[in-house]
């Protein structure tokens, strides 16, 4: 079935249009009877002295505790800014206390940086002072030593024709004279002839008291020497103990007393062995 379009404006009949506006934009512009619109006007609204008095106490009431609000917070803000204050100036009074030590410290560290370095140059100057003593020691060290071989040598140089007689009784005030006849009577003993002129000096040696200490015989040669003590070998050999040289031989003593004939060594020889 075939579709049938609507019937535009124009052909439309009178009859059947709405008379109504269709534009009715085009028509605000254009005057518009309202004689027959009723305007009702607003009654103004007139207070009651009660409702006066009602909105006094309130705002009263209101003022009242804006005011007591306003003068709970001054005293709110007034105690915090005494704490504030308070803290702040305690804040200073610690700062300024750290302050001081720190100070202090700083003066103490200075100190003792002077201390130290005080304390650094003397060990330098003791460590240098350490070092020449070190170096002294071993050259006086050196120096002793060659000087120990110097007397060494003097003493076995002088003692090359001397012998130690031990174990002869030590008389009171003994002379030279007294050691004299004592080698004597060894010489006659020993059937060797000692002269006063071979013996250059005689004399005790170093010893403990009361104990015999050894005579020390000097002769004018090395040879007087080695005669004594060929003689004094010779002589125990061919004896028995108790017949070689003693005291009783010689005369001293009832007794008989060993007597040992040997080189006279130095002391440094005896610290050596």
């Amino acid at each position: 079935m075939p579709l049938q379009r609507s019937p535009s404006y124009s052909s439309s009949p009178a009859g059947s249009r709405v008379q109504s506006e269709p534009d009715i934009p085009l028509k605000v512009g254009q005057d518009i009877d309202n004689s027959f619109v009723c305007v009702r006007n607003k009654r103004l609204r007139t207070e009651s002295p009660e409702d006066n008095d009602r909105f006094s106490d309130f705002k009263n009431e209101i003022k009242s505790l804006l005011t007591s609000w306003k003068s709970e917070q001054d005293s709110i803000l007034t105690s915090w800014k005494s704490d504030q204050d308070s803290m702040l100036k305690k804040l200073t009074s610690d700062v300024g206390e750290v302050k001081l030590t720190c100070s202090n410290i700083q003066k103490c560290n200075q100190e003792l940086e002077k201390s130290l370095e005080f304390v650094s140059k003397q060990f330098e100057d003791m460590r240098t002072r350490t070092k020449k003593l070190e170096k002294d020691k071993k050259e006086n060290q050196a120096c002793i030593l060659s000087l120990e071989a110097k007397i060494q040598e003097l003493q076995r140089m002088s003692r090359s024709a001397a012998v130690e007689v031990r174990n002869i009784p030590q008389k009171d005030r003994e002379s030279t004279a007294d050691l004299t006849r004592i080698m004597s009577g060894i010489g006659k003993a020993l059937n060797l002839s000692l002269q006063p002129g071979d013996l250059r000096d005689m004399y005790r040696g170093p010893g403990k008291p009361g104990t015999n200490r050894n005579i020390v015989v000097e002769f004018n040669g090395v040879q007087m020497k080695y005669d004594l003590l060929t003689s004094v070998r010779n002589f125990n050999r061919s004896r028995k103990p108790e017949d070689k040289l003693n005291t009783q031989l010689i005369g001293l003593t009832s007794g008989r007393t060993p007597i040992y004939i040997d080189e006279h060594l130095s002391a440094y020889y005896f610290y050596l062995c």
